[in-house]
């Protein structure tokens, strides 16, 4: 998911083997539901279309805004500081 951050962040596309993401979404989805909701080390799920690409189902799940205007929100000055944190981090890095 680190790398999907950083590619969001730094304007370039997030590739991966295509199996990937979806393992990871399946597996991600199962130990989510076995915690408490206040429990969670995420963001509240996004909405996201269900025809999105794995990876951005993925990152929607975990709390990510997974649209593609996701970079220009990551700069907007009202948005929720607890959205795309990591992302915001890494466009402050460069």
């Amino acid at each position: 998911m680190h790398g999907w951050d950083l590619a969001r962040a730094t304007g370039q596309p997030a590739e991966f083997p295509d199996d990937l993401p979806e393992r990871e979404l399946t597996f991600t989805r199962g130990k989510l539901a076995d915690l408490p909701p206040d429990g969670r080390p995420f963001a509240p799920p996004r909405p996201v279309a269900d025809d999105a690409p794995a990876i951005d189902r993925l990152a929607a799940c975990l709390g990510r805004r997974a649209t593609p205007d996701a970079r220009r929100a990551m700069s907007d000055p009202s948005a929720d500081p607890a959205e795309d944190g990591a992302a915001r981090q890494f466009t402050a890095a460069r």
